[in-house]
Order: structure tokens, then C-alpha cells, then sequence
């Protein structure tokens, strides 16, 4: 199975993570009860994020593009793919030649506009590259609004551009279509926040990145409110 296969394999299987990452190694442990029996607390969550962050934006999808990229900012992990057999790419420029046609199907760049800052003086628009998630079934339809508890789902997301390969723990983020709102954290060069946070499984709390591209119903989905909760929080105290 390609890396795009299994990898849609996660993204549109449900629960979407199928896996942890193992300490100090680009590889991931499978774990069947992850994430349904991770735990993370929303407000504590929210506060770590909400100090890491430079941008914190209600966003709107506006279009989805096919000029995306597929592991340019690293491509390290994408070095296994190099060999000498006849048929294998002998350069890191068809490797990810390679790569990005593999996700042709479904890799997108997709454009944002912000509908609310929470945090920072973001631009009106910006952009990030991913995956365009398959419709649903017919009768079956992706939540409008993410609920706390479903926040696992959204741990350890990467964009697909710094995707690092096959054995990756990471999850390429992914929309439903344009349309969809979400609540985006982003660091201070304006790429996908990736802040660790605590998260308890099996009995022992990890540090794996938190939930920064989280798809909500508008300005008071749940996990909007915790983060404002929290933003408000950090005024307060920085008074």
C-alpha cells in the first residue's frame, strides 16, 4: 500500500488517528484504542496552545487548488524511497515528483479566509496544503461542530508540505470542502502551530502536538469558547 493510501487509510477511517508516536523515532506504534481512550483537558490544552500561538483565526475555507506540495519543507523521511534498482528514483526531486503524484487524488492547497482574529494581526487570507477528505456515505455527515471529546482526533496534524514521509506519525491536515469553518493556530512564520501538549494514554501522559486545525460550527462552537476562555484568561493575567 502506497504512503498516501495508508494515510488516507487513517484520515478517513473513524476514529481519524491510528497511532502514537514513539519516543525520539519517525515511526508509529499502532495503539487499536487510539485515540478513543486518550485523554486531554480542553482548558489546559487551550492554554498552552493559546500562549504558543502568534495566530489564532475563525477561518472559512475558500477554495481548494491542486498546486499543493508534498514534503518540500522536509524531506528527509522521503529518503527511504531512494534505491538503485532500475525503476527506483535515484534524486530527492523524483522522490517528491513521486510523492505528489501519489496524493494527486486528493491533496489539495487550500485557501483561507479569516473570519475572526482571535490572536495576532493576520492577513485576511493565507494558505496551507492538505487533504481533501471523500464525502461520507449517503445518510452519514461529518460533524458541524467538533465536540471536546473528539479533540484526540485532531493531535499531531502536519501540513502536507512538511509532511516527513512514510512512517510518519504525523496526519496530514484535511478539510471536508470549501465551506468548512475552522479554529487555526499558527506560529509566528504563519505555518501550522505545532505546540505539544500533555495527553494521557495507557496510563502515561505524553507531549504529542495539539489540536490546531479543528473544524467548528462558527464563532461559539465549543472548542471556540474554551479558546476564548483561555485567551481571556492569559489578558487577565498578563494585566
Amino acid at each position: 500500500m502506497t504512503p498516501r493510501a495508508l494515510a488516507l487509510a487513517a484520515l478517513l477511517a473513524a476514529p481519524v488517528a491510528v497511532c502514537v508516536a514513539a519516543p525520539a523515532a519517525l515511526a508509529c506504534v499502532p495503539a487499536p484504542s487510539w485515540p478513543a481512550k486518550a485523554r486531554l483537558s480542553p482548558p489546559k490544552v487551550a492554554r498552552t496552545m493559546v500562549a504558543a500561538a502568534t495566530y489564532i483565526d475563525l477561518v472559512r475555507v475558500e477554495a481548494l487548488t491542486p498546486d499543493f506540495e508534498v514534503g518540500t519543507r522536509n524531506p528527509e523521511g522521503w529518503s527511504i524511497w531512494l534505491g538503485d534498482e532500475p525503476d527506483a528514483p535515484k534524486t530527492m526531486d523524483e522522490v517528491l515528483k513521486i510523492a505528489r503524484e501519489d496524493w494527486a487524488d486528493n491533496g489539495v492547497r487550500i485557501h483561507y479566509r479569516v473570519v475572526e482574529r482571535l490572536k495576532g494581526a493576520s492577513a485576511d487570507t493565507f494558505t496551507l496544503d492538505g487533504v481533501r477528505l471523500t464525502p461520507p456515505p449517503p445518510g452519514v455527515a461529518y460533524p458541524a461542530d467538533m465536540p471536546l471529546r473528539d479533540l484526540t482526533n485532531h493531535l499531531d496534524q502536519q501540513d502536507l508540505a512538511a509532511w516527513p514521509g512514510p512512517g510518519a506519525c504525523e496526519t496530514p491536515l484535511f478539510v471536508t470542502g470549501e465551506g468548512m469553518t475552522l479554529l487555526v493556530f499558527r506560529d509566528a512564520a504563519g505555518r501550522l502551530l505545532r505546540a505539544p501538549v500533555e495527553v494521557k494514554f495507557m496510563g502515561r501522559a505524553s507531549q504529542i502536538p495539539g489540536p490546531a486545525h479543528v473544524r467548528v460550527s462558527g464563532p461559539d462552537g465549543a472548542w471556540v469558547k474554551v479558546v476564548r476562555a483561555a485567551l481571556a484568561l492569559a489578558q487577565a493575567q498578563a494585566r
